[in-house]
C-alpha cells in the first residue's frame, strides 16, 4: 500500500488501472495492489461453477433467432423469483434461469424460450414430527403433476422466523406425496445425518422448509411455499411425592389436546408420546397420583407439533 498525493492536474482516482486500485480510507488518498483471492470450491461449487459455464457457452452458441426469443421474453414479461420479488431481466438472464432451474431436476436444457406461464405454488403444510415419520402434512390433497417437486430443508437451528433467509439445501425432489402427506424421514437423514429417533430427543430447534415446483419441459419455477416447525421440548415430570416406600406404583391421567385421553399405572422409569394428526397449536396436561399419597399435576404445553413425549418417574422415597 501506498499513500497517494494529487497535484494540479490530477485531483482524484478512483478505481483499478492494471492491477491496482486507488481509493480512500482513514489514512487519505492510498493505492494498494488488488487482492488475488487463491478460491478451492467444494464438490458442490465446482460444479455449479461448471454449470453455469456450460450455460455461458451454450448461450453463445444459439441462433440469432432464439436468442430474439428469449430477448421478446424478456421485454414481455418480469421475472418473480421464489420469494415474489418481481425485477425485469435480460433475455440471456432468462436463459440462465429456466435452464439452472431444469439443471436441478436433472432435466435436458432448452435452446428455444417457451410460452410464459408460472407454475402454480404448493399448496400450504405443516412440517410434523411424528413417532415413526418426518412428515409433511399438507393442508389439502396434492399431487404436483405434471411439475416436479423440489423439497429444500435446513439441520436443525435456532430460527423462528419465516422471514429468515438461512441457508436451505436440497433434499429431494420428484417424490409425490401419498395423499396430503409426504415422509421425508430417510431423505432428511442421508443429508445432514440426523435420524428421526434422534430429533425426537432434541429440545428446542426448528427445521426450516421451502417448497417448490419447477415445470420440467420449460424450466419456469413457481414461489415458494414456506414453513418453520418446531420440535417440542421434552417435557418433563420428575414425580417424587410418593408418601410410600414401596410399591410405587402411580396412576396416570393424560389429557391430550385432540380430545383423546389415557388412562393406566406405571412404576419406576417411564416415557410416553402421542401422536397429533396436525402441527397444533396443541395442549397436553396429565396428572399422576399415588394411593394414600399425594397428587401431582403437569401443565398445559402449546407448540407446533405432531408429536410430544411425556416422562414421568415414580419411586419410592428412601
Amino acid at each position: 500500500m501506498a499513500r497517494v498525493t494529487y497535484g494540479s492536474l490530477i485531483t482524484k482516482l478512483t478505481g483499478s488501472i492494471a492491477g491496482t486500485t486507488f481509493q480512500q480510507n482513514f489514512s487519505g488518498s492510498i493505492a494498494r495492489s488488488k487482492p488475488n483471492k487463491i478460491i478451492n470450491p467444494s464438490n458442490l461449487l465446482g460444479s455449479k461453477q461448471l454449470d453455469l459455464a456450460v450455460l455461458v457457452s451454450q448461450w453463445n452458441q444459439l441462433t440469432s433467432s432464439q436468442k430474439s426469443g428469449w430477448n421478446s421474453l424478456a421485454s414481455s414479461y418480469s421475472h418473480s423469483d421464489p420469494w415474489g420479488n418481481v425485477k425485469k431481466i435480460s433475455g440471456f438472464q432468462w436463459f440462465m434461469s429456466n435452464n439452472l432451474n431444469l439443471t436441478a431436476i436433472n432435466a435436458g436444457r432448452i435452446g428455444d424460450a417457451p410460452a410464459y406461464l408460472l407454475p402454480p405454488p404448493p399448496p400450504s403444510y405443516s412440517l410434523l414430527f411424528q413417532a415413526t415419520q418426518l412428515l409433511i402434512q399438507f393442508s389439502e390433497s396434492y399431487d404436483p403433476s405434471p411439475y416436479t417437486l423440489i423439497i429444500y430443508a435446513t439441520p436443525p437451528v435456532r430460527t423462528t422466523s419465516s422471514k429468515s433467509r438461512i441457508a436451505v439445501f436440497i433434499i429431494d425432489f420428484g417424490s409425490i406425496p401419498s395423499g396430503a402427506g409426504l415422509d421425508i424421514s430417510s431423505q432428511y437423514e442421508v443429508k445432514f445425518g440426523y435420524s428421526l429417533a434422534q430429533l425426537l430427543t432434541f429440545t428446542y430447534f426448528t427445521i426450516v422448509t421451502r417448497l417448490c415446483v419447477i415445470d420440467p419441459v420449460t424450466g419456469f419455477r413457481s414461489a415458494y411455499a414456506l414453513n418453520v416447525s418446531a420440535n417440542n421440548p421434552a417435557w418433563i415430570s420428575n414425580q417424587t411425592v410418593n408418601t410410600y416406600p414401596s410399591p410405587a406404583v402411580a396412576s396416570v391421567y393424560i389429557i391430550w389436546g385432540d380430545g383423546s385421553s389415557d388412562t393406566f399405572s406405571i412404576s419406576g422409569v417411564w416415557a410416553y408420546s402421542h401422536n397429533y394428526s396436525d402441527a397444533g397449536p396443541h395442549s397436553v396436561s396429565f396428572a399422576v397420583s399415588w394411593s394414600g399419597g399425594s397428587e401431582g399435576w403437569g401443565g398445559s404445553f402449546f407448540g407446533n407439533v405432531g408429536h410430544v413425549i411425556i416422562h414421568v418417574v415414580s419411586t419410592p422415597l428412601p
